[in-house]
């Protein structure tokens, strides 16, 4: 696992609530985190109820 997945899997717990915001992208998406893995988020998207993957340095993640 790289180093800031490590980072985020120890602010962020599987269940967490949480609000992701994609750089250049104004509002925030909300949904429940699962993991970080190899520079990947993992989370379930409220809109949706998707599992959807975004690149970790492409995100900005908020408890909610």
């Amino acid at each position: 696992m790289s180093d800031l997945a490590n980072e985020v899997n120890k602010i962020f717990s599987e269940g967490d609530r949480i609000d992701v915001q994609f750089f250049g992208f104004p509002s925030f998406q909300s949904g429940v985190f699962v993991q970080a893995k190899d520079n990947f988020l993992l989370w379930v998207d409220d809109s949706d109820n998707q599992l959807k993957i975004a690149p970790l340095n492409q995100v900005r993640i908020d408890k909610k």
